[in-house]
């Protein structure tokens, strides 16, 4: 069974109750508007950059989710500092969204 999060918070704490033996898979994937170019300034103009971040944190009793989608840069920025906290207090391993989608569809 799995428990969906409702926030990286709730995340980090389930991954503190679990101790050390939890396991945390890490997807983010930035989607680009068709078209855009980096660093074309002109081209950004009136788009919207989508930032996905996808966790699963895998422990002997639960198992975790949490999903969000940024349109906020800082808002994302915020978002994977505090993920990269959490990914040196867990074991972790980065993978590509189809290899998470496929690990979701496991559980």
């Amino acid at each position: 069974m799995m428990i969906k999060a409702d926030s990286l918070e709730e995340m980090h704490r389930f991954a503190k109750q679990a101790g050390g033996d939890s396991w945390l898979i890490v997807s983010q994937n930035e989607n680009y508007p068709a078209g855009f170019t980096l660093g074309d300034e002109d081209g950004a103009a009136g788009t919207t950059l989508k930032m996905e971040m996808q966790l699963l944190l895998e422990t002997p009793e639960q198992n975790y989710y949490f999903a969000n989608q940024y349109q906020d840069e800082e808002l994302y920025k915020e978002a994977v500092s505090k993920l990269s906290e959490l990914m040196e207090e867990v074991r972790s391993e980065t993978v590509e969204p189809s290899v998470m989608e496929a690990r979701l569809h496991q559980n």
